[in-house]
């Protein structure tokens, strides 16, 4: 699968944080028309992309190798200002 799918640049950007490939495809069906979309494997990747693409939605599972998705929401904290 692609790191980023996408039909129009100006759809809002969501990244799906997301490890099971039949969960990515299911989102792509539900969501590509939508929002551009784009991935990643696990929490610490997610933190990663979120830094380097500053998403406008972020959808997690929470069950994920290396980092969570509960410990990828506890260190986005840091990087979020309101």
């Amino acid at each position: 699968m692609e790191d980023t799918f996408t039909n129009d640049n100006n759809m809002p950007l969501t990244l799906v944080v997301e490890d099971n490939q039949d969960v990515k495809e299911y989102l792509i069906a539900c969501l590509g028309s939508k929002y551009q979309l784009a991935f990643a494997e696990n929490g610490t990747e997610g933190i990663e992309k979120a830094i380097q693409l500053i998403p406008d939605l972020i959808i997690s599972d929470v069950m994920m190798p290396e980092k969570d998705g509960f410990e990828l929401t506890e260190s986005s904290n840091s990087y979020c200002y309101f």
